[in-house]
């Protein structure tokens, strides 16, 4: 899948990366230079990429990091934020079901040891799927993401840490998606459209953000 074109461009821009880094994938190096993050730990904000977007133009961008599983933060009431987990909230650019009469299938959390055997399983019966990426877990089993893409299955983005994105601020939304972005672009050499929040996470504010940013 390719790239939306302005994320495409800004991970050239501002990283000058060469196409010949991904053919080698030894040692996946981080942008510039900095160490990847830690497994499933919310990674750090960028700056360089927080000033990519404009995250303040807009009321959605506005509305208050929610704090789950608090009283005033779990499940506010009413929902006037759209907010999926709580109310099965559905805005018009969610992607949420199929057309009529066809089925999707997908995986998150993945790659793992068991990509690799899931992966064999499709192939006998040429079967295809939508794998959505955790990136602290891509730069872990790079070759597994790398044969997942090679056996022409869809990969999407599924946060570096696969945690709350509501818990989130919008800088740290950016840095969850962006690492995810690049690590995944460093094996493959695409990036993903698409972005699957983490147990279905998402409000007006989340939506915001990952539109604003170019992804679906």
């Amino acid at each position: 899948m390719n790239a939306p074109s302005l994320l495409y461009s800004c991970c050239i821009a501002v990283f000058a990366f060469s196409l010949s880094t991904v053919a080698q994938r030894v040692a996946l190096p981080a942008p510039a230079g900095v160490e990847w993050p830690r497994q499933d730990v919310p990674p750090p904000i960028n700056t360089t990429w927080t000033g990519l977007w404009d995250l303040n133009n807009g009321t959605d961008f506005k509305i208050p990091v929610r704090a789950p599983g608090s009283a005033d933060g779990g499940c506010p009431m009413p929902d006037v934020h759209c907010v999926y987990p709580c109310f099965g909230c559905l805005r018009p650019t969610d992607i949420h079901t199929c057309d009529k009469g066809i089925w999707g299938l997908t995986f998150d959390d993945g790659p793992s040891p068991a990509t690799d055997t899931l992966l064999t399983t499709l192939a006998q019966t040429s079967t295809h799927a939508t794998f959505f990426i955790v990136g602290s877990r891509a730069i872990a089993y790079p070759d597994t993401l790398n044969r997942t893409f090679q056996a022409g299955h869809t990969l999407g983005i599924h946060t570096w840490s696969h945690t709350l994105l509501t818990s989130q601020t919008n800088e740290q939304i950016v840095a969850e998606i962006m690492w995810t972005a690049w690590a995944i672009y460093l094996v493959t050499g695409t990036v993903p459209l698409y972005v699957r929040p983490p147990f279905g996470d998402v409000d007006d504010r989340a939506r915001a953000v990952i539109e604003r940013m170019g992804f679906k």
